[in-house]
């Protein structure tokens, strides 16, 4: 008779086993413990009779498997069981806690830092391409910026894109990190006709754009100015932008309009009237 109970959250498997015979009985209890991608550790007691008590130690790595039968006692008997099963437990958690963790801490740190260093490299690499974009729009910028100003139509303040976060506490206020690239050049050479639209991508790869912070939410803060009134827009990474913003109006039918009229009229009559005759 055999019970296993696994905990596939923890990567731990319980076992526990009976056995009987003509010559005996044997009970046999342990756990196997996933260590590594490829490794396993178990260990398992076997108590019985007349096997006595014997420590089992298997470590399997990929196909290879290593075991450590260890024979603790002809008999069972309570001290060399509770041995057994404690010191086992207690060596796993002192190599884990002292040795293992520390070892895997200090590597993921320095894969960690290996990464930063690769993409601080390869930001400072999309910075400069991004800057020397910006440099050959400049031109491109002044003729459609002087011609928006002229005519009173759609010109760029200030443009920025990269980490910004919103403070949902107080509406309109924004925290500005510095992972974040100027774009009011390449922002306004988008501008044609009074119009800015860009359709739903990211906008790191507009040109003059590169993105300041890998793998963090970005968002596109816009300052501009329309037939002369400031306006401000903020929109995230992947939404669309349509400038300037209209205003949808909602107009009454004409019907209701003459009522409106009439109400008004009829009640000036009666104040008219009111007022004469005092």
């Amino acid at each position: 008779m055999q019970y296993t109970r696994k905990l596939i959250s923890q990567e731990l498997k319980l076992r526990i086993a009976l056995k009987a015979g003509t010559f005996g009985g044997v009970i046999e209890y342990g756990a196997e413990k996933k260590i590594s991608k490829f490794s396993n550790l178990a260990f398992s007691v076997v108590c019985g009779v007349p096997a006595g008590v014997k420590l089992k130690i298997r470590l399997t790595r990929a196909s290879q498997t290593y075991s450590f039968p260890i024979h603790l006692c002809e008999e069972v008997m309570p001290a060399p069981v509770f041995y057994a099963t404690i010191v086992p437990l207690v060596l796993y958690i002192v190599v884990k806690k002292g040795f293992v963790e520390p070892f895997i801490k200090e590597e993921k740190s320095k894969k960690l830092e290996k990464q930063k260093q690769d993409n601080f490299n390869k930001l400072l690499e999309k910075r400069r391409e991004a800057m020397a974009a910006q440099e050959l729009m400049q031109a491109t910028y002044n003729r459609i910026r002087d011609e928006e100003s002229n005519k009173k139509g759609l010109v760029i303040i200030n443009a920025i894109y990269g980490k910004i976060i919103k403070d949902a506490s107080q509406q309109g206020d924004m925290e500005i990190s510095n992972d974040v690239v100027d774009v009011t050049i390449p922002v306004q050479c988008l501008v044609k006709d009074s119009k800015l639209v860009i359709h739903e991508r990211t906008k790191s790869e507009l040109p003059g754009f590169f993105d300041p912070a890998l793998g963090e939410e970005k968002m596109l803060h816009i300052i501009y100015t329309y037939h002369d009134e400031p306006h401000e827009v903020t929109v995230a990474d992947h939404e669309p932008v349509r400038l300037p913003k209209t205003c949808k109006c909602f107009r009454l039918p004409t019907f209701m309009l003459l009522n409106f009229a009439f109400i008004i009229i009829r009640s000036g009559t009666g104040n008219t009237a009111a007022r004469s005759f005092t």
